[in-house]
């Protein structure tokens, strides 16, 4: 049987739908070694991700695995414990 990560990440690249195909496709969200933790309970050890233009994700877990936690976190309406979160070249 295989072992399944806690979390999936899906990564459909370069869809593009009547947009032009670009020379650079710089990320628009650099998410570098984040951590989080709830009390003693870690729920986010070291996660990267680069999302760049035209990119789609999803994300998939089960409860608990830390899906919301990095929207959250991304989104700015909780802090994370370590790593560092840039959207569109800002922190």
């Amino acid at each position: 049987m295989l072992n399944k990560p806690d979390l999936l990440i899906i990564s459909i690249a370069y869809l593009h739908i009547r947009m032009p195909r670009q020379l650079s496709n710089p990320a628009i969200i650099q998410i570098t070694q984040l951590k989080h933790s709830f009390g003693k309970q870690q729920v986010i050890d070291g996660f990267d991700l680069d999302v760049r233009q035209t990119d789609i994700y999803g994300f998939l877990g089960r409860n608990g695995a830390g899906k919301t936690t990095i929207i959250e976190i991304v989104m700015g309406l909780i802090n994370a414990d370590e790593g560092k979160v840039q959207l569109f070249n800002s922190n």
